[in-house]
């Protein structure tokens, strides 16, 4: 009779184990593993890391004349950078500066003026800046108007940490202050969601990964430029 006993109380002993871990294998199945979440240092050593690495300074001024000039030139305000100048239109006029002065070709009498030292002026037709008329003499009278400085991303600096991110990325991760085995990536893209350059490394499966999406405007070497977002990828 007590044999009984004893072998009723072990199978209950087993069965109550059996159904304890099988409740708890539901719960697993049912909800997901608590995870901490990830800090957002590595992702905001990405940010400041791209953005500071990528970004310049590209200044812009209106000249106004009493009247249409074929040739003109005006004091070069920054010695090191080229320029871009566009008509009342917005269409792309010759231009070119020496370090010295600017000079622009054109037909108008409304000109804006982009200067940066990340500006490539070609792409610009030939001509002869020594018959250029200096503003302020020979009666060619005008005004300066409004002027703007504005901090943007390049796109060629961001082509050129592509390419340290591809050949030196242990480097450019350490460069950035990103949190020892954290790693990140980043894209551009524009207002479209649509990719315009991106970056990344193959991640394990199941990796948890914080993204963040911050507005920009990124310019080009001929001076067009695009308003689009830096997204930045942390896991």
């Amino acid at each position: 009779m007590n044999l009984v006993k004893k072998a009723s109380g072990h199978i209950e002993t087993v069965l109550s184990f059996v159904i304890f871990i099988s409740f708890v294998i539901f719960l697993f199945a049912i909800f997901p593993v608590y995870q901490p979440q990830k800090s957002e240092i590595g992702l905001d050593s990405a940010e400041r890391g791209v953005i500071n690495f990528a970004a310049i300074r590209v200044d812009y001024m209106t000249l106004v004349l009493n009247q249409p000039t074929s040739c003109f030139s005006y004091p070069a305000i920054n010695s090191a950078s080229k320029i871009i100048v566009r008509d009342s239109s917005g269409e792309r006029v010759n231009a070119k500066s020496d370090g010295i002065n600017w000079y622009i070709s054109g037909s108008g009498s409304f000109y804006g003026v982009y200067y940066s030292t990340e500006f490539s002026e070609g792409g610009y037709d030939e001509f002869d800046s020594t018959d250029c008329l200096s503003l302020g003499e020979q009666g060619i009278s005008y005004e300066s108007g409004l002027e703007r400085h504005d901090i943007v991303v390049s796109y060629r600096r961001v082509l050129e940490l592509i390419e340290l991110y591809k050949s030196s990325y242990e480097s450019v991760r350490n460069n950035f202050s990103i949190p020892s085995r954290e790693n990140f990536g980043f894209a551009i893209t524009d207002l479209r969601g649509r990719y315009l350059l991106n970056i990344s490394r193959s991640r394990p499966e199941r990796t948890s990964v914080l993204v963040r999406n911050t507005p920009i405007q990124m310019v080009y070497e001929n001076g067009t430029s695009v308003f689009g977002m830096l997204n930045i990828q942390s896991w």
